[in-house]
């Protein structure tokens, strides 16, 4: 789901749901699957079975109020955000959420984010210490929607001081430092974050845009052979050697890698990309 490979997820939850149709956590995740593939009677009929249990009340909450800020109804977004995120303990993304509702609106988001911080830092559980991490990242995010790159990627660099391993914040420090204009610094934070994890969900591809700029294809090239012939490989990496094939002139490639991507995930606007550069190396500029 995070890689936003919706069919295969979906596979594997419909298998999951058939031996286990009460795992509270596969209705979690369909929750989720269904409210990013647009699927509203798939997501409600997920959130209410989370909402018939007190423990995943809040998170019921959650998934109502995102269901109904797809559907533009704000001020019912709002409102369960609230109530997930007033619960005891509070509800972490609903609050980002809340927060985000509130920036979006003009209003302070990040106030109640930062009073959230430090109060989970006075927690020393294993709980809090992911919900540090995406507090983090949700303030950073907000900060740097509002134009404030520097201050985004300062709350990054105390993260980071915090929790050295934290995947998600070095990979947002290097492409924030990247937006800023600092290639080394982008390089040196995408690199230890591919060396720690050989892959985090979102780094492949900013890294092999990195490498194609610099004109850096071999090391790019080794990078992605470990997964050059797996049928099963994440979307970001198809693109990535799609891209890569295309700046070795091997047209024909990349578009059959875009085409596979599609054929998973129709509404990949970076496989339509790779499209558009392929017609354009073929010297197709017919709309």
């Amino acid at each position: 789901i995070d890689a936003d490979e919706l069919a295969r997820a979906q596979q594997g939850l419909a298998a999951l749901l058939r031996v286990a149709p009460n795992d509270v956590e596969a209705h979690a995740l369909q929750a989720e699957l269904a409210l990013r593939a647009g699927n509203e009677s798939a997501a409600s009929r997920a959130i209410e079975r989370l909402a018939a249990q007190p423990r995943t009340a809040a998170l019921a909450h959650y998934f109502r109020g995102r269901l109904a800020a797809a559907g533009g109804r704000f001020e019912e977004a709002t409102h369960a955000f609230q109530t997930a995120a007033t619960a005891e303990p509070p509800h972490v993304p609903a609050a980002i959420e809340l927060a985000r509702l509130r920036a979006r609106a003009g209003g302070d988001g990040l106030a109640a984010l930062d009073a959230l911080f430090e109060a989970r830092q006075r927690d020393t559980s294993e709980a809090a210490r992911d919900d540090l991490r995406t507090l983090s990242l949700a303030r950073a995010n907000l900060l740097a929607d509002a134009g404030k790159r520097d201050q985004a990627i300062g709350v990054l660099d105390a993260a980071l001081a915090r929790d050295p391993d934290d995947n998600a914040a070095q990979l947002r420090r290097g492409v924030l430092a990247l937006e800023a204009g600092r290639p080394d610094a982008g390089r040196v934070d995408l690199l230890a974050g591919y060396a720690r994890t050989g892959g985090f969900p979102g780094l492949v591809g900013p890294l092999s845009r990195l490498y194609i700029r610099s004109g850096e294809l071999k090391p790019l090239e080794a990078m992605l052979q470990p997964q050059l012939n797996d049928a099963r490989a994440p979307d970001e990496v198809v693109l990535a050697v799609a891209q890569l094939r295309l700046a070795q002139d091997s047209v024909d490639n990349a578009d059959l890698m875009a085409d596979n991507v599609l054929l998973r995930n129709p509404g990949s606007w970076e496989a339509h990309l790779v499209k558009s550069r392929v017609l354009l190396a073929r010297g197709d500029l017919q709309p």
